[in-house]
């Protein structure tokens, strides 16, 4: 049920039916995020992604904002490290409409200076928000120790000095720099008719046409692998220990997901039963991944009591190190195969989830993966492999660990790392 077309300016169309539904999701997916930007324009991609919903030639921001409300619908976007994302569901009769408001915002956005300037105030206030959140901030502050000055450890959100300091011309000329049909791919899933998805799209969506054929080499990340303390004056610390793994198209991914689902990818994970349960030092813990085009991390959050940190960062390590040496039960490991593949089949009842799925496969594999794949790929993945990546990926060498509360840098001489 998985149909792609490749227009001729080079936009890629791609649609998985669900025809059991009465809804459906469309996306319009930029390979563009805050990796693409400089320390002098870095927060472009998220501010040109507010910016595109402040009006277009023929709609206000109330307009956009009314269309698929009125109709039960919801239209929204999100930016990322390495793309930014459009989207709208919506019920299967309404997709024409949505379809035709996302071209809108992106072909006929007007970038008005007053809304520059009013938008300004918006972004800054976010930033702020993410400030004043540690449990959020943690995370940008563990990127920026890790990747020290690779574009990967850019904030999303941007500076407040740059948002402060943007000009309307700059903006534009980043919009129309990067927003290019080589870039940009459509994804939907739901009940939809390809070929008639296929048309709108070519008629409506207006970009510029690049017909670049490779995209320019990226400049890859160094893992500084820091033991970094930012002292602050909270209730709590909030920790970030992590490691650098594989890139998105790595067969490694497949165990590395498991492993990830071990250490702290619920309730039952080793991490949540050791820090919380047993040990009661946290209310929030679990771990991450995140996989990009030529790296990734996995990583371990947590928020504890500042007295308690140095025992909750060795528990943690501890619970790695017994992994590495292979204590892991046929049952645990059979447990977990079960709860991931469980949790794909029903993340994929959603069609927002097999629109996320098929643009990033699109972006990152350049193919369409199907379920039975992905689940064969978990299958066949055993006990050793697991451990082999544990082994290979987890050691305390390049490990990188953030400490943001009020502690000092004399906590690291407490942990065992």
């Amino acid at each position: 049920m998985h149909k792609k077309t490749v227009l001729d300016n080079g936009l890629r169309v791609i649609t998985e039916t669900m025809p059991y539904l009465k809804s459906a999701t469309i996306g319009i997916w930029t390979d563009i995020g805050s990796r693409n930007e400089s320390r002098e324009n870095n927060g472009f991609s998220h501010f040109v992604e507010h910016m595109v919903f402040k009006g277009t030639k023929t709609r206000s921001a109330l307009d956009i904002a009314t269309v698929l409300e009125s109709l039960g619908g919801s239209l929204n976007a999100f930016t990322g490290r390495e793309n930014t994302c459009y989207y709208a569901r919506v019920l299967d009769a309404h997709l024409p409409i949505a379809a035709e408001i996302l071209s809108d915002l992106l072909s006929n956005s007007t970038f008005q200076p007053q809304h520059v300037r009013l938008e300004k105030k918006v972004v800054l206030e976010e930033i702020k928000d993410s400030l004043d959140t540690p449990s959020d901030h943690v995370h940008d502050l563990f990127a920026r120790a890790t990747w020290k000055q690779h574009p990967l450890g850019l904030s999303i959100l941007g500076s407040l000095t740059n948002i402060r300091s943007i000009k309307r011309d700059d903006l534009l000329s980043f919009y129309r720099k990067n927003y290019t049909t080589e870039n940009t791919v459509v994804a939907a899933a739901g009940k939809i008719n390809h070929n008639k998805l296929v048309r709108q799209i070519d008629k409506l969506l207006k970009i510029r046409v690049s017909r670049r054929k490779r995209q320019p080499k990226l400049h890859a990340p160094v893992n500084h692998a820091p033991r970094s303390v930012y002292s602050r004056g909270i209730k709590q610390c909030h920790i970030v220990l992590g490691w650098e793994i594989v890139p998105y198209y790595n067969k490694d991914r497949y165990p590395l997901l498991m492993l990830n689902n071990i250490m702290g990818g619920g309730m039952s994970s080793r991490m949540f039963q050791v820090i919380r349960e047993n040990a009661g030092l946290a209310y929030s813990v679990f771990s991450f991944q995140d996989y990009y085009k030529d790296t990734g991390i996995l990583g371990i959050y947590l928020g504890c009591d500042p007295g308690s940190t140095a025992n909750a960062v060795n528990l943690l390590v501890d619970e790695v190190e017994k992994i590495k040496s292979g204590d892991i039960s046929d049952a645990e490991f059979s447990s977990t195969k079960l709860q991931l593949s469980g949790n794909l089949m029903l993340g994929l009842e959603s069609s927002t989830n097999r629109m996320n799925r098929l643009a990033r496969n699109e972006m990152y594999l350049g193919r369409f993966i199907t379920i039975n794949e992905t689940i064969k790929n978990l299958e066949k993945v055993r006990k050793n492999d697991l451990i082999r990546a544990a082994r290979k990926y987890l050691n305390p060498e390049s490990a990188s660990l953030v400490v943001l509360g009020p502690v000092y840098k004399s906590i690291l001489k407490k942990i065992n790392l």
